[in-house]
Protein backbone atom coordinates (compact mmCIF):
# COMPACT_ATOMS: atom_id res chain seq x y z
CA UNK A 1 0.00 0.00 0.00
CA UNK A 2 2.87 2.28 1.38
CA UNK A 3 4.42 1.56 -2.52
CA UNK A 4 1.21 2.70 -4.38
CA UNK A 5 0.89 5.74 -2.63
CA UNK A 6 4.45 6.66 -3.51
CA UNK A 7 4.34 5.58 -6.89
CA UNK A 8 0.97 8.25 -7.24
CA UNK A 9 2.93 11.31 -5.52
CA UNK A 10 5.62 10.54 -7.39
CA UNK A 11 3.54 10.45 -10.66
CA UNK A 12 1.76 13.84 -9.54
CA UNK A 13 4.98 15.41 -9.00
CA UNK A 14 6.27 14.40 -12.78
CA UNK A 15 2.63 15.25 -14.26
CA UNK A 16 2.58 18.67 -16.52
CA UNK A 17 0.46 21.28 -14.06
CA UNK A 18 -3.22 21.84 -16.32
CA UNK A 19 -3.18 25.68 -17.54
CA UNK A 20 -5.48 28.06 -16.51
CA UNK A 21 -7.58 30.34 -18.12
CA UNK A 22 -4.99 33.00 -16.71
CA UNK A 23 -2.12 31.32 -18.08
CA UNK A 24 -3.82 31.19 -21.66
CA UNK A 25 -4.40 34.95 -21.73
CA UNK A 26 -0.85 35.92 -20.86
CA UNK A 27 0.82 33.66 -22.99
CA UNK A 28 -1.62 35.63 -26.49
CA UNK A 29 0.25 37.43 -28.68
CA UNK A 30 0.06 41.51 -28.09
CA UNK A 31 -2.05 43.22 -30.50
CA UNK A 32 -1.06 44.22 -33.57
CA UNK A 33 -1.26 48.07 -33.88
CA UNK A 34 -1.98 50.12 -37.27
CA UNK A 35 0.45 52.84 -37.27
CA UNK A 36 -1.61 55.21 -39.84
CA UNK A 37 -4.27 56.36 -37.85
CA UNK A 38 -3.86 59.94 -36.43
CA UNK A 39 -3.92 63.48 -36.74
CA UNK A 40 -0.98 65.39 -38.12
CA UNK A 41 0.16 69.09 -39.03
CA UNK A 42 2.18 71.04 -40.16
CA UNK A 43 2.60 72.42 -43.88
CA UNK A 44 -1.16 70.93 -44.20
CA UNK A 45 -3.26 68.86 -42.01
CA UNK A 46 -3.41 65.27 -42.78
CA UNK A 47 -6.14 63.12 -40.73
CA UNK A 48 -6.18 59.41 -41.49
CA UNK A 49 -8.92 57.27 -39.73
CA UNK A 50 -8.69 53.57 -38.43
CA UNK A 51 -9.79 52.52 -41.94
CA UNK A 52 -6.94 54.64 -43.69
CA UNK A 53 -9.50 56.89 -44.96
CA UNK A 54 -8.05 60.10 -46.13
CA UNK A 55 -8.59 63.90 -45.17
CA UNK A 56 -6.21 66.65 -46.23
CA UNK A 57 -6.53 70.51 -45.37
CA UNK A 58 -4.20 72.67 -46.95
CA UNK A 59 -4.65 76.73 -45.62
CA UNK A 60 -1.69 78.89 -45.16
CA UNK A 61 -1.44 82.76 -44.17
CA UNK A 62 -1.90 84.01 -47.35
CA UNK A 63 -5.02 83.12 -47.98
CA UNK A 64 -4.22 79.85 -50.16
CA UNK A 65 -6.76 77.39 -49.14
CA UNK A 66 -8.13 73.84 -50.27
CA UNK A 67 -9.34 70.07 -48.90
CA UNK A 68 -10.27 66.89 -49.73
CA UNK A 69 -12.22 64.12 -48.41
CA UNK A 70 -13.43 66.91 -45.38
CA UNK A 71 -16.92 66.98 -46.52
CA UNK A 72 -17.01 63.12 -47.06
CA UNK A 73 -15.45 62.24 -43.53
CA UNK A 74 -12.87 60.82 -45.65
CA UNK A 75 -11.53 59.42 -48.89
CA UNK A 76 -10.47 55.52 -48.97
CA UNK A 77 -6.86 55.05 -49.71
CA UNK A 78 -5.17 52.48 -51.57
CA UNK A 79 -1.43 50.59 -49.82
CA UNK A 80 1.12 50.82 -51.78
CA UNK A 81 4.05 49.49 -49.36
CA UNK A 82 4.19 49.46 -45.74
CA UNK A 83 5.07 52.89 -45.71
CA UNK A 84 2.93 54.99 -48.06
CA UNK A 85 -0.30 55.31 -49.41
CA UNK A 86 -2.14 56.79 -52.48
CA UNK A 87 -5.07 58.50 -53.02
CA UNK A 88 -6.79 58.75 -56.56
CA UNK A 89 -9.35 61.29 -57.29
CA UNK A 90 -11.15 60.83 -60.83
CA UNK A 91 -14.18 62.70 -61.34
CA UNK A 92 -16.12 62.53 -64.70
CA UNK A 93 -14.47 63.46 -67.67
CA UNK A 94 -11.38 65.35 -65.32
CA UNK A 95 -8.01 63.62 -65.04
CA UNK A 96 -6.38 61.91 -62.19
CA UNK A 97 -5.73 63.66 -59.51
CA UNK A 98 -2.83 61.25 -57.57
CA UNK A 99 -1.75 62.05 -53.85
CA UNK A 100 0.96 60.02 -52.33
CA UNK A 101 1.85 60.05 -48.80
CA UNK A 102 4.64 58.50 -47.56
CA UNK A 103 5.21 57.62 -44.08
CA UNK A 104 8.47 57.87 -41.65
CA UNK A 105 8.32 57.66 -38.40
CA UNK A 106 5.57 60.41 -36.90
CA UNK A 107 6.37 62.41 -40.13
CA UNK A 108 4.27 62.17 -43.27
CA UNK A 109 5.42 63.59 -46.63
CA UNK A 110 2.57 64.24 -48.65
CA UNK A 111 2.93 64.50 -52.46
CA UNK A 112 0.50 65.64 -55.40
CA UNK A 113 0.48 65.17 -59.09
CA UNK A 114 -0.15 68.49 -61.04
CA UNK A 115 -3.67 68.01 -62.30
CA UNK A 116 -4.98 68.48 -58.20
CA UNK A 117 -4.77 72.34 -58.56
CA UNK A 118 -8.72 71.94 -58.94
CA UNK A 119 -9.07 70.93 -55.11
CA UNK A 120 -7.23 74.09 -54.27
CA UNK A 121 -6.03 76.55 -56.61
CA UNK A 122 -3.29 77.12 -58.78
CA UNK A 123 -1.02 78.83 -55.84
CA UNK A 124 -1.72 76.29 -53.71
CA UNK A 125 -0.61 72.78 -52.99
CA UNK A 126 -0.74 70.15 -50.82
CA UNK A 127 2.84 68.96 -51.55
CA UNK A 128 4.32 69.12 -48.11
CA UNK A 129 5.34 67.83 -44.70
CA UNK A 130 3.04 66.69 -41.71
CA UNK A 131 3.70 65.39 -37.80
CA UNK A 132 1.78 63.39 -35.78
CA UNK A 133 0.14 65.38 -33.12
CA UNK A 134 -2.56 63.13 -32.01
Amino acid sequence: MKRALILLLALAACSPKPQSPEDTIASAAPPVTDPWPGKYEGDLMVRIDASRKIVLVEGQPDGCTGDVGLGDGGLASKPISANELELTLQPEGVAACVFRIRKNGDTLTVTETETCATYHGATCSFNGTAKRVK
